[in-house]
């Protein structure tokens, strides 16, 4: 449930309701700055470029079951 908080403020942009107003985000004692996942989209685009999706059988269906902020 923890993402990189520039995932979201990149991706989703910091003048957004969900960055202003509904993510959660903190620096940990090792400096990094997280976020409680305010929505799934950023997670799953960071999920699909890290793992090489784009060279899977095309669509690539995803789908995100957890909480979320």
């Amino acid at each position: 449930i923890f993402e990189d908080a520039q995932l979201f403020m990149k991706g989703t942009g910091t003048s957004t309701d969900i960055v202003q107003k509904e993510m959660y985000a903190f620096h940990t004692k090792g400096r990094d700055y997280l976020a409680l996942r305010p929505e799934f989209t950023p997670s799953i685009v960071r999920a699909y470029i890290q793992h090489g999706m784009k060279n899977w059988p095309q669509p690539v269906k995803l789908f995100s079951v957890g909480p979320l902020n």
